[in-house]
Formats: structure tokens, sequence, C-alpha cells
């Protein structure tokens, strides 16, 4: 509880302090999917093979 006039400035530095610790110490994962394929080209054509298919949906797993 805050005495009228009176501030309380180390709980207030400690949830800033809080809060900027969190946002600092997110960590971000990252992945490197590396195509061979052409993945323009239609599934079945030349130089298209299931590849592409998993690649796109380990893709949209990974993003998740």
């Amino acid at each position: 509880m805050t005495i009228k006039g009176s501030r309380q400035p180390h709980l207030e530095t400690e949830i800033l302090a809080r809060s900027l610790s969190s946002v600092i110490n997110t960590q971000r994962r990252y992945a490197l999917i590396s195509v061979h394929e052409d993945p323009s080209v239609q599934l079945g054509k030349d130089g298209a093979s299931g590849q592409n298919l998993y690649v796109k949906s380990l893709g949209l797993s990974l993003a998740k």
C-alpha cells in the first residue's frame, strides 16, 4: 500500500528490471531447411518428388 505523497522507487525499478529482463532473455529458435529441388515445379513433374512436399510440411510444423 502506498501512502499518499510517497513513492516506492525500488518497487518500480524492480518491476521495470523484470520486464526488461524477460524481453532481453527471450530465446529465439531458427531452422534452416535446404531445398535441393525446384520448389516451383509441380509435384510429379521433372525435378519434383516428395521432398518438396516434405519440406513444405516440415516448415509449416516448425512454424507452429
